[in-house]
């Protein structure tokens, strides 16, 4: 790989990258609504990444963008390239940490900007997630407009109520719905989300109870955790027998 990396008119040191610190949410959420505009005006998309570049001086955002623009140059999806591209970058702070021979013993204790794995790639998980969602629906577009709204702290209800990684997850589940996604591709993408982490073992449960005629709440009320709170659980139901399920998580997103 190149030393320095260019994606239109900005430059990146591969070997000064990591001595930054991580972006601001205000940084992602710019970034993030500078991709989604691009998405909805159609936009070549090459060209749109060209130009997505130049709303960010963070080396890491840029870095990311060239890798999606070489994965779409190769012909992968437009979702999958920008997972790709931030997943690329991840992958080079793992091999940068691990070439280096003076390793603390407990490497939290220093700056994060220089040796916290696990938290670069945890700093990132929201946005990762929220892509993929983008990708098995069809709609990066508004998969981008609800983490941007995240990291601007708009987590909703569910964040009030139930915790971010709950808000992420009736986003998530909310894009999906309205796509029509059958409920196991939609368990089947839940589990697999970086974000959600914290509710994995839940989500494997309802992924186990839940089939395409099964009503989800039911599947959310034997989860026996945070999922199957009787008023988390007693709203999806409302929304069930109303026919707009999605209106539910929805709501619960503002």
């Amino acid at each position: 790989m190149n030393d320095v990396i260019k994606l239109g008119d900005k430059e990146v040191n591969i070997s000064e990258i990591f001595s930054v610190p991580e972006p601001t949410p205000e940084e992602m959420a710019t970034f993030c609504n500078s991709l989604k505009l691009l998405i909805d005006s159609s936009a070549p998309i090459l060209s749109a990444l060209n130009v997505a570049a130049k709303s960010t001086n963070h080396p890491w955002l840029i870095a990311a963008l060239y890798f999606a623009h070489e994965k779409l140059r190769e012909g992968e999806t437009i979702a999958n390239s920008i997972a790709i591209g931030f997943k690329e970058l991840i992958q080079i702070r793992v091999e940068e940490v691990s070439s280096r021979t003076d390793l603390p013993d407990d490497w939290r204790e220093i700056a994060p900007q220089q040796w916290a794995v696990p938290d670069f790639f945890g700093f990132f998980s929201l946005f990762l997630s929220m892509v993929e969602v983008g990708e098995e629906t069809g709609e990066l577009d508004t998969a981008l407009d609800h983490v941007r709204r995240i990291y601007l702290g708009e987590g909703g209800f569910g964040e009030q109520t139930w915790g971010r990684d709950i808000a992420i997850l009736n986003r998530a589940m909310a894009i999906m719905f309205v796509a029509g996604l059958p409920h196991r591709a939609i368990a089947s993408v839940l589990c697999r989300l970086p974000a959600l982490h914290s509710l994995r073992g839940e989500l494997e449960i309802f992924a186990q109870e839940i089939d395409d005629d099964a009503m989800p709440s039911e599947a959310f009320a034997k989860t026996n955790g945070r999922l199957a709170d009787p008023v988390y659980v007693g709203l999806i139901e409302v929304g069930e027998n109303a026919g707009a399920i999605w209106a539910v998580f929805d709501g619960m997103c503002k």
